[in-house]
């Protein structure tokens, strides 16, 4: 796929329920890009491909440096379609920049790994989704709010008070308004984003 010299021709932007209470109760979901490529020169030669960032590598033998480069993964469309709720929006080639015509899988990919590694409150899978998506859209069709911002900014706000927000155990808060069935609570919700879902 990243050696796809293609160019991308249709952006969807997908979504998929995040399992458990998160996902049932609070609304979270993961991110996904499906990222339609063709010839220039053979409208039948596409394929769609998925492009997304997640807090683990999938497989025991992954290559974190290349492959895998700061938790964005590249697969086909049609090995994670099953588990999509919903399309949340599409870009057509008509909707796309000029400069985008050009995009191939690659560029769109080096976009998601310059975020730096997958961090749930700065660089999870909506910010890729987002910056992957704006970066082809004209400036009419660009999105500027992310998806599940409540939940990122509730995660920002347990981190900010001593909650470990990326890893499996809470840290000792260091204010006094915390109380412990606060981090208890927080610790809960994070953890289940965390490490049952990716909230990529």
């Amino acid at each position: 796929a990243i050696s796809d010299l293609r160019h991308v021709v249709k952006i969807e932007w997908g979504m998929i329920t995040l399992p458990g209470a998160v996902g049932r109760l609070l609304g979270g979901t993961h991110s996904v890009l499906g990222i339609t490529v063709r010839s220039p020169t053979d409208a039948s030669d596409e394929v769609v491909y998925a492009i997304e960032k997640a807090a683990r590598i999938r497989g025991s033998a992954a290559d974190e440096t290349n492959t895998f480069a700061n938790g964005v993964h590249v697969s086909y469309w049609a090995d994670i379609a099953s588990n999509l709720h919903h399309i949340e929006r599409t870009l057509e080639q008509c909707d796309m920049r000029h400069e985008a015509h050009a995009f191939r899988v690659s560029c769109l990919r080096d976009i998601a790994v310059g975020l730096g590694p997958y961090d749930v409150v700065s660089s999870n899978c909506h910010h890729a989704g987002q910056e992957m998506y704006n970066a082809c859209a004209t400036k009419n069709r660009r999105v500027s709010r992310l998806p599940n911002l409540g939940l990122i900014m509730v995660a920002r706000g347990l981190r900010s008070v001593g909650i470990d927000v990326a890893g499996s155990n809470v840290s000792q808060s260091t204010s006094a308004l915390a109380s412990t069935s606060m981090q208890d609570l927080g610790a809960s919700v994070v953890q289940e984003i965390i490490q049952q879902s990716d909230f990529a």
